[in-house]
């Protein structure tokens, strides 16, 4: 994607995305461009924040986005149930859940 046509989402002194800018970040969103495209970490590999997927999910939907949500770290550590509307697409890797 052009630079120009991406939107980064700061996060709270917690390493939580920030929910009120991801939903600003939406709404300003020119749907003439597409649908917007949303990718985050379920949880982060360096820090163990965990993001609350189900809320961002929620705000996503709404919007009548795409959310990506690469769970690699998270896959066999926390919860994720793809059939609540967890995500639209999801990264996993094999290695770090006893795969080849």
């Amino acid at each position: 994607f052009p630079a120009a046509q991406v939107t980064r989402i700061g996060v709270d002194q917690n390493g939580i995305a920030d929910l009120e800018a991801l939903t600003r970040a939406l709404a300003a969103h020119g749907k003439a461009g597409g649908l917007p495209l949303v990718a985050i970490h379920a949880a982060n590999n360096e820090t163990g924040v965990i993001q609350p997927i189900g809320r961002i999910a929620e705000i996503v939907k709404a919007a009548g986005g795409v959310l990506v949500v690469d769970a690699v770290q998270a896959a066999g550590r926390i919860p994720i149930d793809m059939s609540v509307g967890y995500a639209d697409y999801l990264i996993l890797s094999s290695h770090k859940i006893g795969g080849p």
